[in-house]
């Protein structure tokens, strides 16, 4: 059932799916492009510390090997609780 809700979604709204694909591909983008304003634009929109998306995306724009998501979110609430 929940797949045919994507489907009816899709059909009705194909210009909020494509819009969503694009952003996808314009982020991913951006990340190999250039790292460190990937990491302002990410903390900025979901409230994380830079330092920790930096970390997420690493240097060269790649996922870092070894960082889980739960030492990220361990990460984020520590520093959430310190503002």
């Amino acid at each position: 059932m929940s797949g045919q809700c994507a489907n009816d979604f899709f059909r009705d709204h194909p210009e909020v799916v494509a819009g969503l694909v694009r952003g996808i591909f314009d982020g991913i983008d951006l990340v190999r492009k250039d790292p460190a304003a990937a990491a302002r634009l990410l903390s900025q929109a979901f409230s994380l510390p830079v330092e920790d998306c930096q970390n997420m995306i690493g240097k060269d724009g790649g996922i870092t090997p070894g960082m889980r998501t739960s030492q990220i979110t361990a990460r984020t609430r520590t520093s959430s609780s310190t503002r």
